[in-house]
């Protein structure tokens, strides 16, 4: 009769370790499966219509719509070079009221993002480290945390109300344009890998390209530059030989008719002060 007990008792505790043990290994996965989907995009919108977007990357997506619908999990394409022009709007989704709804995508590898006319009020973009490339024209956006992309190649704001843009953590981006905001100062000190920068219809009156041994092309058109401060600006561009022609666009500027354009053209760069 002991035996049996004893052996009653020990199947107990054993069963009893089994299940603790599962329990974990479910918690375990669980949160791992939690870890998986927390990285990635969330951005706010009150369109009435079709709000799209694409995304280049690799491995699964999942996205969900904000509307209280199932989510939608998609595997991701690889970016190319004609990502914009043959892939645009992989992802639609049609709304038929004005309701904010927030809406997330989900994914590790999210390498490349474009989010044009969707009305977003916000955009949300800092647990997605893996993005390289970002265009975005929205014209409610006010501001976007840029700090975690520390991978970012190409970014595009236009046209939203940005008064700030820090790139201080961006030192790999290549191509900037920020054209059509309300930015008073543009600090690309750190960003010393960038080849094309765009800037035009803002209010800088200050602009320094020293550390941008790349440039190519550079458009600072319409903004408050005086005629000090396009000489200066003249004075900072380099005098590297680079493949293609290096321009610089100044059109509409306080000081566009005034300023000394030999200054950049000794160095070779074309003035474009004209539409």
């Amino acid at each position: 009769m002991k035996k049996v007990v004893f052996y009653l008792m020990s199947a107990t505790v054993i069963l009893a370790v089994v299940l603790t043990s599962c329990k974990n290994l479910s918690r375990v996965a669980t949160v791992h499966h939690e870890e998986v989907i927390t990285d990635g995009i969330t951005m706010t919108s009150t369109k009435s219509g079709e709000v799209s977007f694409l995304i280049a990357g690799s491995g699964t997506m999942i996205i969900n719509w904000g509307n209280g619908k199932k989510s939608e999990t998609h595997t991701l394409s690889d970016y190319d070079d004609d990502f914009l022009s043959t892939h645009r709007y992989s992802h639609t989704y049609a709304y038929y009221d004005t309701t904010r709804r927030t809406i997330t995508i989900r994914g590790k590898n999210i390498t490349h993002l474009n989010c044009i006319e969707n009305q977003l009020i916000s955009l949300d973009v800092s647990s997605n480290t893996a993005l390289k490339g970002l265009w975005c024209f929205e014209k409610q956006l006010t501001n976007l945390d840029l700090h975690n992309n520390t991978a970012l190649e190409i970014l595009w704001l236009v046209g939203s109300r940005l008064t700030n843009l820090d790139l201080n953590n961006n030192a790999t981006l290549t191509s900037l344009s920020c054209n059509n905001n309300q930015l008073r100062n543009l600090d690309v000190s750190n960003n010393t890998a960038l080849k094309d920068l765009c800037c035009y219809g803002n209010q800088i009156r200050h602009l320094d390209v020293s550390v941008h041994s790349a440039l190519i092309s550079l458009n600072c058109s319409y903004n408050q530059l005086s005629s000090a401060a396009l000489d200066h600006l003249f004075g900072t561009l380099h005098n590297n030989t680079v493949e293609g022609e290096k321009t610089i666009f100044i059109l509409n500027n306080p000081g566009t008719d005034d300023c000394l354009h030999h200054i950049a053209t000794e160095k070779g760069w074309i003035v474009n002060a004209t539409e």
